[in-house]
C-alpha cells in the first residue's frame, strides 16, 4: 500500500470540499463573489479563500454543507423581502406577513 494514497475520510473530506466549492460557484452566477466568500467564511467548521475554494472543512462536513444551505436560503429570504418592501408599500392594502 502507498503510504501518499489519501485514506477514505481524507477521499471524502475533498467530495465535500469540491461540492461545497461548486455550490459556491453556483451562487456566484446570482450574488457577487465578495458576498459569497463573506457569507460562506460565517459557516462554522469552513475555511474558504478569496476565490471562493474550499480551503478545510473543520467537524461534520454535512453539517457545514447544511449550514452553507441554511446560510444562503436565509439570505435569499431576505433578498426577496428587500426587494419586494417597496413595491408592496404602494400599495398598503396588500399585507403580507413579513415583508412590510
Amino acid at each position: 500500500m502507498n503510504g501518499d494514497s489519501p485514506s477514505p475520510a481524507q477521499k471524502a473530506n475533498e467530495q465535500y470540499r469540491q461540492i461545497i466549492t461548486d455550490m459556491l460557484q453556483e451562487l456566484n452566477q446570482v450574488l457577487d463573489d465578495h458576498v459569497v466568500v463573506k457569507i460562506a467564511r460565517g459557516v462554522p467548521g469552513l475555511t474558504v479563500a478569496d476565490t471562493g475554494q474550499v480551503e478545510a472543512i473543520e467537524g461534520d462536513p454535512q453539517a457545514v454543507v447544511q449550514g452553507v444551505v441554511d446560510q444562503f436560503v436565509s439570505l435569499s429570504n431576505k433578498v426577496v423581502v428587500k426587494t419586494l418592501q417597496p413595491l408592496l408599500r404602494q400599495c398598503p392594502w396588500i399585507k403580507v406577513p413579513g415583508v412590510s
